[in-house]
């Protein structure tokens, strides 16, 4: 098909094409244009429609599509729109027979929200509509307006609109509610899952109907400036234009450019690497490879949709060993590779093991990491972009060294599993070869239902679920023959006679592939005839080579015939890798046999013994010659071979654990690539561990160093491996045997080494005992300048340093500084390491001039030293160290000044987003914190956040220090009373935490979601938070972990805001006990939390208990918080509260002035706390009988706080008060209804605040004669207070009282006597016979007794 220039006359509703390419069409770009403006007019001036007068030159690879939708109808159906823009290209490309061709959308104004929901549409789809996210190459945004407030973006949508006629602006607007705004904030995850690029452009103009802030998404994305108008910053008049220019620029790119963007497809196609070369004699299995085929792809469906998700299946080939399997397998990824079927990776296992499956887990890592190197290979973030996408985020991956250093302490099955889990990751091929029950399947296995299983093992239903096919033990008489023919060399001058011996053969042999394949490497590689061959069978005893004999014997006698071909070498290696594992046996393990093995002199006399084993098919290679594999019967018939001679057995036993453990390096240059190898090795560690562990004399006297060397080694490796449990069961093995006086130079540094063991493990007594010997001993033995007795006295230095025994450490620092400067000068970089540690223990002794000299020198020498320079990172170390002790000191300007020099020379050396320079604007953002200085911090965290998300990529935030900053910025916030933005923050925070599976942060930061929602006075969803973050971290952490006990105290101060008294105090209790047990009484969350048990008991009416507490407390933490503390002055209100209950006002008002005082001059007199402060203060003023002052404060607190917040609420009931006493009960009773009516909605009907709101409410009711209604609300205040609080608590005798006097107004005196009875005897027994209600109980029970006498009448 030739070019087409499609008629200008364009659909007004869906797709018209105006250009089409053909055959050359390699992308579609699709314009959407903006609301109330036509699909033509939008990109058109009168002359000129650039995207089919001009675009089809600059791109001619594209297919040019408008589409137009109906611009009259309510902005709300825009989701609605996105789905049939969906739909339109969905059927668009069934009609025209096109799968997978990249999408390219230019969109204008609310074309692209439009254009959004579409492709959020299609991401979140399960079915055939997923299509279009997997195949979006790139979206060009004109002043589409993204970010905002609902209300923000709503009156952006308001401005878009009214640049259109009036008939074009008749649809109606969606409101701020609607959820258009909820469903539109998920396209940036969209954005990240299938890595789509965006390009945004913005009105530079004077007159901007969608500003930058809001026309770009904040995502690391492309932006641009159009000095235009909204309306016309797509409409351009020639082709010179410099906004065309840049426009067409970006589509070239996105069109053009493969590198500019990573699809789903390409990111996950990692190039296969097979365990072994191809079997070049395949066959006779023919008919198991079509079953297999038939099982996974159906009708030959290789090539369907590549983007589609590939169903789970799973196939097992179950036979006895030497049937072929693995070869079938091996064929089957070969044929699969070759032609690029349906797979987008396929990977081998070695399943026999646990050990098996890591260590083949952990080579397919390697492959994944030089498939990502091969995409990013040039961009500054490579390393954190592989660690990303395999989930890794401890330790900061700032290099490839840390990378692997990460990959080496994680589980390598873990790690593949979870990448393989990644939702576009779905059309893999997992083969597990050699599988055992044993091994877990589930451990490998993702949750999802994608990709396909080929599993290949010896055991019946080993994998129940899956299609098994059953491999028969014999291949047939012809197919047999035909693979002796084949491996045997003949295949090319095959005669008849040929023919007939071969078939000899067989009857003689039997039709086992493995035994046909080894027959055959022994002619070919001895160059005999076939005839020849079977005279040797023959000469074989009649009762190994009958006819109706095993499979098992015939293979024992064909081994035992190539066997006596081999070397004397060859022989030799191949029982030394019997006692290892069959599998993956890498040339730098045998080549550690030239140590103590004699025949080893060099790696070109082991490479002829593999060559021997290779020629008589006793091993395989793998395809890049770095490893062999025996295969399983192979090793196993050597085994038993080895066994029959006892003595040879223990020999290579020992040569064996030799060989392994002098192929480890241990050396402080130890590079990842050889953690990695001790990652691929583990099958063979296990091995050799089993040997050095089954020994009988080992672990008695008879150990020699050489053997200790062994197993400390071994120990080592273990370390590595990240499993010190196992490291510490080697070294009690071989120190079992080490007595006095009987030291070698080995024992100490087996001591040393456990002590390092321990150390780790956090046994530092156990550590320092070890070290202590090795100390004693190797001092004596070879002196205080030995390498060895240094390093075991830095050991124990480090150990006091983790005790915080500072002293001790600091003069074993001082101990090997001064042997240092003698052995290797003041200057040498192993000095300079320890005068730096020894300034580290100075820091935290306090010795702060100390620490700075020893710095101040460090830093210098490092500074001019040519190896290091000012930018190196010890140099900066230094640097960093200096500041924080001026920060210690209170020179909080000089400390700034260091840090801000470290960035910058970080950013001149690194690059200004590098993980280094990032953490510097963390601990400068840190520093502003801790000086509270938060508009700084503010500050600096948002540039932290902003290095963040350029160093993991545009707009992922996936990361758990992009959330950890998330959560201080929230602080900052929180700080500056905006808990608005503080719990959005929080929630985002949680979120990440959630989806990142890192427990113990998501519910710390649950901890704070709470506290922010309780502060916001959100009762209910505050406690479902820190309920949550209650249970999980006990669970996780322990009750008295210092975390799950800030979560039991928000929870109880919520339920002590809720009225719910008993369980807040038991809880408070529980905290205390606690602490206490942790701290001691004094500390201050002690102190505290005694505090808020007073504050519950006063609220209970337990006055006596209540003040006993707050006498032993405030002195307390006065004299160490000091007087003005914020937990201090919380003491001294709660105190003042008490005061007030007992009727001692005055008092009571002098510690509310006080603390009024206090948090004014520290927090300002707009802040929330001072507000708080001040409503206390008017309740105390209010007692004291100055209604005026106690007025204006209670207006102080409802101006100054939001509407519908608890304590406008109480200081709304608190003016109901001054009204009351000022006679003026209608507006008392309409303030005390308020005040009930949102106290009810906020804490509930039975809160006793609200209740007290109530009880005023029904006085005010009898005061305006509304007898009859006061009566009942009093029955229904009374019944309420006692359930909620019991019968004897001040506001259930409030209550009474109040009955009492509406009894009395209804002339119902009897009735009233006994409640002013009962009111005046609690009251005498809480609050005492002073106090101010007991004796207006008391004198209104005389009054009302007069009354009922008849005394007035």
């Amino acid at each position: 098909m030739d070019p087409t220039v499609h008629p200008v006359t364009i659909k007004d509703e869906g797709l018209s094409v105006v250009w089409d390419p053909g055959v050359q069409t390699e992308f579609d770009l699709i314009f959407v244009h903006d609301f109330g403006d036509g699909v033509r007019r939008t990109w058109a001036t009168r002359d000129f429609f650039w995207p089919q007068d001009f675009l089809p030159n600059e791109v001619p690879n594209v297919r040019v599509m408008m589409y137009g939708y109906p611009t009259k109808r309510s902005l709300n159906t825009i989701p609605q729109q996105g789905v049939d823009l969906l739909r339109c290209i969905q059927d668009e490309r069934k009609k025209s027979k096109i799968r997978g061709r990249p999408v390219v959308f230019i969109c204008h104004g609310i074309g692209g929200l439009i254009c959004k929901n579409a492709i959020i549409t299609s991401g979140n789809s399960k079915n055939a509509q997923r299509f279009l996210a997997h195949c979006v190459r790139g979206v060009i945004f004109l002043g589409t307006p993204h970010r905002g407030s609902k209300a923000s973006l709503q009156a952006k949508f308001t401005r878009i609109v009214k640049q259109f006629s009036a008939e074009q602006r008749r649809a109606s607007l969606p409101n701020g509610r609607s959820s258009l705004w909820d469903q539109l904030s998920t396209f940036g995850n969209i954005v990240d899952k299938f890595r789509i690029p965006v390009e945004c452009f913005y009105e530079a103009s004077s007159s901007q109907v969608v500003e930058e802030a809001s026309a770009t998404m904040g995502r690391g994305e492309r932006t641009h400036a159009l000095s235009t108008t909204h309306l016309e910053m797509c409409r351009f008049k020639s082709p010179t234009d410099p906004g065309l220019v840049c426009i067409v620029a970006c589509i070239k790119r996105l069109c053009t450019d493969p590198n500019d963007v990573v699809k789903p497809d390409e990111k996950y196609a990692v190039p296969m690497k097979p365990p072994f070369p191809r079997n070049v004699h395949f066959c006779a299995r023919e008919g198991i490879l079509e079953e297999i085929q038939n099982i996974f792809w159906p009708n030959h469906h290789f090539q369907e949709d590549q983007s589609r998700p590939l169903g789970r299946k799973s196939i097992t080939l179950q036979g006895a060993g030497g049937t072929g399997k693995t070869q079938v397998l091996l064929e089957h990824m070969y044929r699969f590779h070759a032609y690029k079927r349906g797979y987008s990776s396929i990977f081998w296992l070695n399943s026999d093991s646990v050990a098996g499956l890591e260590a083949s887990a952990y080579d397919i890592l390697g492959n994944i990491i030089g498939h990502y190197d091969g995409m990013w290979r040039g961009a500054t973030d490579c390393d954190q972009r592989i660690a990303h996408s395999l989930k890794i985020f401890e330790p900061p991956i700032t290099t490839r060294a840390t990378l692997m250093e990460a990959v080496n302490k994680a589980s390598s099955v873990k790690i593949l599993r979870d990448w393989l889990s990644h939702e576009p990751n779905s059309r893999w091929l997992l083969i597990l070869d050699n599988y055992s029950p044993d091994v877990d399947l589930h451990t490998i296995l993702p949750a999802t239902d994608v990709g396909h299983v080929l599993v290949s093992t010896r055991s019946y239903n080993a994998y129940p679920g899956s299609h098994s096919i059953a491999m028969p033990d014999n291949i047939g008489e012809a197919e047999s023959v035909d693979l002796l023919i084949r491996s045997s060399g003949k295949g090319l001058k095959v005669s008849r006679n040929d023919m007939a011996w071969a078939s000899t053969i067989v009857k003689t042999v039997g039709q086992l592939p493995l035994a046909l394949d080894q027959v055959g490497a022994y002619i070919s590689n001895l160059q005999i005839s076939l005839q020849k061959y079977a005279k040797l069978l023959k000469s074989e005893p009649e009762r190994q080579m009958n006819e109706k004999i095993t499979n098992t014997n015939r293979l024992d006698a064909i081994w035992e015939i190539s066997w006596s071909k081999l070397s004397e070498k060859a022989k030799g290696l191949l029982q030394l890798c019997s006692l290892l594992s069959a599998h993956d046996i890498p040339l730098k393990l045998l080549q550690g046999g030239k140590r103590d093995i004699g025949w080893m002199i060099d790696d070109e006399t082991i490479s002829e013994a593999i060559g021997c084993l290779l020629s008589f098919s006793f091993a395989s290679s793998s395809p890049d010659d770095t490893s062999i594999s025996i295969p399983p019967l192979v090793h196993t018939w050597l085994q038993q071979r080895l066994e029959q001679d006892e003595k040879a057995l223990q020999q290579y036993r020992e040569l064996v654990t030799y060989m392994l453990t002098s192929s480890f390096v241990f050396d402080d240059a130890k590079t990842p690539s050889e953690w990695s190898y001790e990652r691929q090795i583990l099958p063979h560690i296990i091995r050799c561990t089993e040997i050095v562990e089954s020994q009988p004399n080992w672990g008695g006297k008879s150990m020699d160093d050489r053997s200790k060397e062994v197993v400390c080694s071994l120990a080592k490796a273990y370390e590595r491996l990240s499993d010190p449990q196992k490291a510490c069961s080697l070294y009690r093995l071989a120190l079992n045997s080490v007595k006095k006086p009987g030291y070698t130079i080995q024992d100490f540094k087996t001591m040393d080494a456990y002590g390092v063991n321990l150390a780790l493990q956090g046994k530092h007594e156990e550590a320092l005992n070890w070290y202590t010997q090795a100390l004693e001993g190797a001092e004596s033995t070879v002196g205080m300048e030995n390498i060895l007795v240094l390093n075991i006295v830095l050991h124990m230095a480090t150990v006091f340093m983790e005790q915080g025994q500072y002293d001790q450490a600091a003069e074993q620092y001082q101990r090997v500084l001064l042997v240092q400067e003698k052995k290797y000068g003041k200057d040498h970089l192993k000095t300079l390491g320890t005068r730096y540690r020894l300034a580290v223990a100075y820091t935290h002794q306090e010795n702060h001039d100390a620490a700075l000299e020893l710095l101040h020198r460090v830093r210098d020498v490092r500074e001019r030293s040519p190896s290091l320079g000012t930018s190196h990172p010890s140099t900066l170390e230094t640097l960093e160290s200096i500041a924080k002790v001026l920060e210690k000191q209170g020179k909080y300007h000089e400390a700034l000044e260091i840090h801000h020099s470290v960035m910058n020379r970080k950013v001149s050396s690194l690059g200004e987003n590098h993980h280094s320079t990032l953490e510097t604007v963390d601990g400068i953002a840190s520093m502003y914190m801790r000086q509270e200085m938060w508009n700084e911090a503010l500050d600096w965290n948002g540039k932290l956040l902003d290095g963040l998300s350029k160093l993991f990529g545009a707009g992922n935030v996936k990361h758990p220090w992009t959330f950890s900053t998330l959560t201080r910025i929230a602080d900052v916030h929180h700080h500056l009373v905006r808990y608005d933005d503080a719990e959005k923050g929080y929630k985002k925070a949680y979120a990440g935490f959630k989806d990142l599976g890192i427990e113990t942060k998501e519910l710390e930061t649950a901890i704070k979601i709470g506290t922010v929602l309780r502060k916001r006075g959100h009762y209910t969803e505050a406690l479902s938070y820190s309920r949550t973050a209650e249970k999980g971290l006990e669970k996780k952490l322990g009750r008295d972990h210092t975390s799950t006990l800030a979560a039991v105290l928000n929870v109880a101060s919520i339920l002590d805001l809720q009225g719910n008294y008993a369980e807040a105090l038991k809880r408070y209790q529980q905290a205390l006990t606690l602490y206490t047990k942790l701290s001691g009484p004094q500390h201050p969350d002690s102190l505290a939390t005694t505090s808020a048990i007073a504050n519950i008991l006063t609220k209970q009416g337990a006055f006596q208990k209540a003040s006993q507490l707050y006498t032993s407390t405030q002195p307390t933490q006065e004299k160490i918080l000091g007087p003005n503390h914020p937990q201090t002055l919380s003491t001294i209100q709660g105190h003042a509260i008490l005061l007030g209950e007992l009727g001692k006002y005055d008092h009571s008002l002098q510690l509310q002035e006080r603390v009024v005082t206090a948090v004014s001059n520290a927090l300002g007199i707009s802040h929330p706390e001072t507000h708080l402060a001040t409503y206390h203060l008017a309740v105390a003023i209010e007692n004291k009988g100055q209604l005026t002052e106690a007025s204006k404060c209670y207006n102080q607190v409802i101006s100054g706080l939001p509407a519908q917040h608890l304590y406008v609420l109480l200081a709304t009931r608190g003016m109901g008060n001054i009204h009351l006493l000022s006679q003026r009960h209608e507006q008392a009773h309409s303030l005390y209804q308020r005040a009930a009516s949102g106290l009810k909605e906020k804490l509930g009907d039975k809160h006793p605040e609200t209740l007290r709101a109530v009880t005023s409410q029904a006085l005010a009711l009898m005061k305006m004669g509304r007898l009859e209604e006061s009566e009942s609300m009093y029955r229904d205040a009374l019944g309420s207070c006692g359930e909620t609080l019991g019968a004897e608590h001040p506001l259930t005798l409030t209550a009474v009282h109040g009955l009492a006097q509406a009894w009395k107004k209804r002339k119902k005196f009897k009735e009233a006597a006994a409640g002013f009875r009962r009111a005046k005897e609690g009251r005498e027994k809480v609050l005492g016979k002073a106090h101010r209600d007991t004796e207006e109980s008391r004198r209104a029970l005389v009054k009302v007794k007069r009354r009922s006498w008849g005394w007035f009448f």
